[in-house]
């Protein structure tokens, strides 16, 4: 039987590279941004259009995979953007499960959207090498005051809809340190691939001190120990 499961994320939350271990698991077969109109590779742009043409997209993106368990990637902002409840998701693909993925460090993920922003490096193959940084930009308390805000407000809004579904939920550095950890300690079996061996082939972007990305780095190493910096979901908990 066939399993679908969602992988809820927000940008620079390791979702990229979450899938890359799932795609390494025998039996498994993820897809990414399929509802990401900027990578829906012929598709049609589908924002602002009526809600059928979004949930066709999804649809299609799924048909044909035959793997024991499959899903695709779904940031929150998208739905956000959409304007769409997580309904709409389950009408489209009927997931049997989620995959929550967060990332603890607020600071981090925010200097990694940055980092992406100034470079257009998304993702990087374990070949490729670390793009430099040829600029940097200038830390703002005030811009991560609402980022954090609006990252928790994303979780929130997510486990009020899925308090009745069953979520599992990934820590980004716990993912980062040990991967395989991670599946033993439960996701493989919860996607129905007990035993697996995962094997990425994604790095990370960037290898050295993620602040210096800004030109006033130690400005934003105030924020390193302030409680808004730190998020874990209410929902969060070893499986």
């Amino acid at each position: 039987m066939i399993r679908t499961y969602v992988v809820v994320c927000t940008g620079r939350s390791g979702s990229w590279y979450l899938i890359d271990c799932l795609n390494s698991v025998p039996g498994a077969a993820f897809r990414g941004e399929l509802l990401n109109p900027a990578l829906a590779d012929r598709r049609p742009r589908w924002f602002g259009r009526p809600v059928d043409a979004a949930q066709e997209a999804l649809r299609k993106g799924l048909s044909g995979i035959e793997a024991q368990a499959r899903g695709f990637k779904l940031p929150l902002e998208q739905l956000r953007d959409l304007r769409w409840p997580l309904s709409r998701v389950r009408e489209a693909c009927s997931p049997n499960g989620w995959i929550a993925l967060y990332r603890e460090d607020l600071l981090a993920q925010y200097a990694s959207a940055v980092r992406a922003g100034l470079t257009g490096t998304w993702a990087r193959r374990a070949d490729e090498p670390v793009v430099p940084l040829r600029r940097r930009a200038e830390f703002r308390s005030a811009d991560f005051r609402r980022y954090t805000v609006e990252v928790r407000r994303l979780y929130a809004g997510f486990e009020a809809e899925t308090a009745a579904d069953p979520v599992y939920w990934v820590r980004y550095e716990d993912l980062r340190d040990d991967a395989q950890r991670v599946f033993d300690g439960g996701l493989s079996a919860a996607i129905g691939c007990p035993g697996a061996c995962v094997r990425p082939t994604l790095r990370r972007v960037s290898d050295g001190d993620p602040l210096e990305v800004f030109t006033n780095a130690e400005e934003a190493r105030r924020w390193a120990r302030d409680p808004l910096s730190r998020h874990e979901p209410r929902s969060a908990a070893p499986c």
